[in-house]
């Protein structure tokens, strides 16, 4: 009963963190969306884009778009996949860790090592590591 009840508690944390995850990146790709969509000026984006300001060549806005698009369907499959990790769903488990895996290992790669990304950024790539133990965790109690 008690491996049981261990693994509800990881099952439970890794609900939160991917939670977490997919509502930040659900967020930020509808914002990111509606301030591209409206022009360049005000552009919030944790790279630091603004050093290039007008002078950003044409192709990177529709760019941006579609990488933020990427980021409203990867929260949103996380955030729901969320409530079934913490019901204790293992393939929930197993679909988060590889989309949101996967999507985190790309900023991490493309955008935490060279020093692009501000502190969020790093923040979140610990949160999904963290997440993926848990929920291995989980499964492996359950």
């Amino acid at each position: 009963m008690e491996n049981r009840t261990t693994s509800n508690i990881f099952f439970k944390t890794a609900s939160i963190l991917w939670g977490l995850w997919g509502f930040v990146h659900l967020f930020a790709g509808f914002s990111m969306l509606s301030v591209l969509s409206e022009g360049i000026e005000s552009l919030p984006e944790s790279v630091l884009v603004k050093m290039m300001g007008n002078d950003m060549p044409l192709h990177i806005v529709p760019t941006l778009m579609e990488h933020n698009f990427n980021n409203t369907w990867f929260g949103l499959v996380i955030l729901t996949g969320s409530f079934f990790v913490w019901k204790a769903n293992r393939t929930a488990v197993l679909l988060c860790s590889i989309v949101g895996g996967l999507a985190q290992l790309g900023f991490t790669i493309f955008i935490v090592f060279p020093g692009y990304s501000e502190l969020p950024g790093v923040i979140m790539s610990f949160v999904v590591v963290t997440a993926i133990v848990f929920g291995m965790i989980a499964i492996k109690k359950a």
